[in-house]
């Protein structure tokens, strides 16, 4: 028999609601058609101690605003008898080789509760007018950044995209 599904929070879907095709990809192929997995819509509700929190950290996403998110969220938390650390996944999908790291949160949540994953797996790859062939570049995959092990989120095959 399966437990119950996972809640998760997906930010800043959970505010915003669909801003994005990553935001459309993660919520409904990746959230709603896992049995494993059920969509939070309150940050709030601290009911089910197995609750995560997916971050997307592309475009307008800055450490110091969802910092001090997080600090609110421990304090509501604490008030209401729950755990103050939680698995936090943070996730870049931008195309860009470079690696968004929130080491304040990382510290105040314990490198143990938050996770990095990055799309872009190579930096410097191009398209070489001369050979007419693509230039791999520098696999960047899953190298230590500031100690942080950042995974690959690749994008994946979608319902949009396929019968």
């Amino acid at each position: 028999s399966m437990s119950r599904p996972i809640p998760v929070v997906v930010w800043p879907l959970v505010k915003t609601g669909i801003q994005t095709a990553e935001h459309k990809h993660l919520a409904y192929n990746g959230i709603e058609e896992s049995p494993y997995l059920v969509f939070a819509t309150n940050m709030s509700n601290f009911e089910d101690p197995n609750l995560i929190w997916v971050v997307d950290m592309s475009y307008q996403f800055t450490c110091l605003k969802f910092f001090s998110l997080v600090m609110q969220t421990m304090s509501e938390r604490y008030e209401q008898g729950c755990p103050t650390q939680w698995p936090i996944f943070f996730i870049d999908f931008r195309d860009m080789p470079d690696r968004k790291h929130c080491p304040q949160i990382d510290s105040l949540m314990g490198a143990e509760f938050v996770f990095y994953s990055a799309r872009k797996i190579s930096s410097r790859r191009y398209f070489d007018r001369e050979t007419q062939w693509v230039k791999f570049g520098k696999y960047v995959g899953d190298e230590l950044v500031n100690g942080v092990k950042f995974r690959q989120t690749p994008l994946t095959v979608r319902t949009d995209t396929v019968e």
